[in-house]
């Protein structure tokens, strides 16, 4: 028996009208009608959209096929859509009604969250139907779910919209947050414990709670990356099906994909599919399968090559949400068709995931953040994702990864951290773990983060400010004192037109205090910058051909032991060679603007450090 909210499935039969002059024509289609949809609900219940057939229909309702059709011309498509279309108009009208206008933001959020958990708890054949099976049925239905999701969304926006801490809430944000929710429902309602959702929506809404809006404008450090157009090509045949999947699907959607197109799109023939797959719901939990696991490969890298654990999280997201742009047909499968896969294909993507959530167990364990936090977040990032691919198309994905870094963080290190993380990109460099965020920095060690910074791009003053952490007021004077020493300058106006990019003009030699003021791990730091730099140069020269095509290039490695004053000796040839390298450059910069000739684009290295014995063991991190 399954219960429908037009009665259950086993009643349905007995619910018919007696024949004869007592009923009207339209009392006996509306009853038919009902009965069609509390068997459309039972039907898909037991075997699923694609499979639920009309003589299914009619077997469970008692209506005969001809009086199917009578009612529905279109078929089981336009009778399936009728019935979805109802749940969710009453879904919606019960859920505005929860809403106590009398309570606080915090209670009216809470009670119409419970509503929509208790009506998974009473009704969880009905709760999968919209959640899980409706995807099967195409745009139309998805469609429909889409508004009833964004109407959930409006209502929970208008509650925050009370808390006058939360009033300027990103959008994003929001839908993370209703994503979460279902997410959870759907986890629930795949493992046969929808009656857990009351008390979970508590956590929910309490994890809810904890998130402020961020306090300065989110966005990527960087450039969004671009890709080559996506193809079937794999190093052996099952990958290359599964590539072939994805792009058929991306074409056709799941429900709409054949074996044929699989094979088509992969270069090979049915039978090389067959020999691999039974069917293409094998071969699509297959694809879940393989390209989470790929994702997991380059999130999880990009986690541990970062400093700490902030910039970590920053990294991985970042890193998922490149590979998945890189992938349009495979993150439209794992993000939009997935769910008509139905829930074996929500839990071999759940399985998936397993390894990113770990990342979690790194977090501060005195946070405000429930037990429920990691499942929420990773659903509602999930939701994020998938409702920006769709409005926006899969290159959009990577401009996510800040705000998607600080929904993950801000419940573990608060408000402003996450948003320093988030506006970081994971890499090795200043970041939230790393720079030292009092208001006492040494004026020594600000002007090093800037020239650091503004060594490896340009950047405009309110970048600086988000990137150090210091006010930008103070990042523009600091910027004025630069530039009238000749370190930096400003090149050009932003896409915004709303500050000046600044950029490094000349590398100033930094000794002395300068040089002192720094710990350790920043004077490492600033010479590891600047040796990538140099690599990057050479990889670049590399490729255009121009290593080794002037007669008078040089080139030397020398390998010495010296005593200390042999150190300083050398040394001071080094910086000797630095100002009279500038000087040159000075005067050879004035004669090409005089002549307006083109000059050789060079560069000149110079490097003075100590190798390690190659005996003693590597030291552990120190600042001193």
């Amino acid at each position: 028996m399954v219960v429908t909210p037009w009665g259950d499935s086993e009643s349905l039969r007995d619910r018919r009208l007696t024949p004869g002059p007592g009923a009207s024509a339209e009392e006996v289609a509306n009853n038919q009608r009902l009965r069609l949809f509390a068997a459309m609900v039972a039907s898909v219940a037991e075997q699923g959209y694609e499979a639920t057939r009309v003589a299914d229909l009619s077997r469970i309702s008692g209506v005969s096929t001809r009086s199917f059709y009578d009612l529905f011309p279109g078929g089981k498509e336009v009778c399936f859509l009728e019935v979805l279309e109802a749940i969710l108009g009453t879904t919606n009208a019960a859920l505005a009604a929860a809403d106590d206008r009398a309570a606080e933001w915090e209670q009216r959020l809470r009670e119409i969250y419970e509503a929509f958990a208790d009506m998974i708890a009473a009704q969880p054949a009905t709760a999968a139907f919209c959640m899980s099976e409706a995807y099967a049925a195409g745009d139309a239905a998805r469609e429909l779910l889409d508004r009833s999701t964004a109407a959930l969304e409006r209502l929970s926006r208008a509650r925050l919209a009370e808390s006058p801490e939360r009033a300027q809430m990103p959008a994003e944000m929001i839908t993370a947050q209703v994503g979460a929710l279902q997410e959870l429902a759907r986890t629930r309602l795949r493992s046969g414990r929808p009656e857990e959702m009351t008390a979970l929506v508590s956590e929910l809404v309490d994890l809810v709670a904890v998130y402020r809006p961020p306090p300065r404008q989110l966005r990527l450090a960087t450039r969004a990356p671009s890709f080559e157009p996506e193809t079937a090509a794999a190093p052996d045949d099952a990958e290359r099906a599964l590539r072939g999947l994805a792009l058929a699907v991306a074409e056709n959607g799941f429900a709409g994909t054949t074996i044929h197109e699989i094979a088509r799109l992969g270069s090979m023939s049915p039978s090389t599919f067959y020999a691999n797959f039974s069917d293409k719901r094998e071969a699509l939990l297959a694809a879940i399968d393989s390209v989470m696991t790929q994702l997991t490969a380059y999130a999880l890298a990009a986690f541990r090559r970062s400093p700490g654990w902030a910039s970590g999280i920053r990294a991985a997201i970042g890193s998922a949400l490149n590979f998945l742009a890189s992938r349009p047909a495979m993150a439209n499968l794992l993000l939009v068709e997935i769910y008509a896969g139905g829930p074996e294909a929500l839990h071999w993507r759940a399985r998936g995931v397993r390894p990113l959530a770990e990342m979690l167990d790194g977090a501060p364990t005195d946070t405000a953040a429930p037990a429920i936090a990691p499942e929420a977040i990773a659903g509602g990032v999930a939701a994020l994702a998938r409702a920006q691919l769709l409005a926006k198309g899969p290159g959009a994905l990577p401009s996510l990864a800040p705000i998607c870094t600080y929904v993950v963080l801000a419940p573990y290190i608060g408000a402003e951290q996450a948003c320093d993380a988030g506006n970081g990109d994971g890499r090795a460099r200043l970041t939230a773990d790393s720079w030292p965020r009092s208001k006492d920095v040494a004026p020594q060690r600000i002007k090093w983060a800037i020239h650091l910074i503004l060594s490896r791009r340009s950047a405009t003053a309110d970048d600086l400010a988000q990137e150090i952490g210091l006010p930008e007021a103070e990042i523009r004077v600091w910027l004025g004192k630069l530039e009238a020493d000749g370190v930096i300058e400003q090149v050009s106006a932003s896409e915004a037109e709303q500050v000046e990019w600044a950029n490094i003009k000349r590398h100033r030699w930094m000794d002395g205090d300068d040089w002192a003021a720094l710990t350790r791990e920043e004077r490492r730091e600033s010479t590891a910058s600047l040796a990538r730099g140099i690599m990057d140069d050479v990889d670049e020269a590399s490729r255009h051909r121009t290593l080794g095509r002037l007669l008078d290039e040089h080139l030397t490695r020398l390998a010495f032991e010296l005593d200390e004053l042999g150190w300083k000796e050398l040394a001071e040839v080094h910086r000797s060679a630095y100002y009279a390298t500038e000087e040159i450059k000075e005067r050879s910069t004035k004669r090409l603007q005089e002549s307006g000739e083109s000059g050789i684009v060079g560069r000149s290295v110079q490097m003075l450090f100590e190798m390690p014995n190659t005996d003693d063991p590597v030291p552990p991190a120190a600042d001193d």
